[in-house]
C-alpha cells in the first residue's frame, strides 16, 4: 500500500497540529530533506502530512513541494526586493514605515534583543 494512501492514525487535533508544525519546521529548516539519516524521522513526518504541506505551501507563499521515495525538496521562490505593495504601516497615523523608520525599528529592537530583561507593551 503506498504510504499516501494509508490513513492517518487515529489522533487529536492538537497531535494532528503538533505533527504538522514539525514536519513544516523541518521543511523550513531542511529544504532539501533525504528520507535517510538524522533526517528520516523528520521525512516520515512529512511524507504522511504532504497533502497539507503542499496545499499550504501553493496557497501562501507559492512555494512547490516536491516528495518522491527519497526525499522531500521544497522549491522556495525569492521575494521580490522591489516589491513596495505591502510596507509596514504606522498604526496611529496609517502611513507607510520610511527608510529611517525602519532603520530605527532594527536598531530598537537589536537593543530589546541583548537586554535580559523582557517588558510586554500593551496598546
Amino acid at each position: 500500500m503506498n504510504i499516501n494512501s494509508e490513513p492517518l492514525p487515529a489522533m487529536s487535533n492538537p497531535e494532528l497540529e503538533a505533527e504538522r508544525r514539525t514536519a513544516f519546521r523541518a521543511l523550513l529548516r531542511n529544504p532539501l530533506l533525504p528520507a535517510v539519516g538524522e533526517t528520516a524521522k523528520e521525512y516520515d513526518l512529512v511524507r504522511r502530512h504532504s497533502a497539507w504541506l503542499k496545499h499550504w505551501f501553493v496557497k501562501f507563499p507559492l512555494w512547490k513541494l516536491h516528495i518522491d521515495k527519497d526525499v522531500a525538496r521544497l522549491h522556495k521562490i525569492p521575494a521580490d526586493l522591489l516589491d513596495e505593495t505591502r510596507p509596514a504601516v504606522d498604526a496611529t497615523s496609517g502611513s507607510a514605515f520610511s527608510r529611517r523608520r525602519y532603520a530605527l525599528l532594527c536598531l530598537a529592537l537589536a537593543a530589546l534583543e541583548r537586554s535580559e530583561l523582557q517588558t510586554t507593551l500593551g496598546q
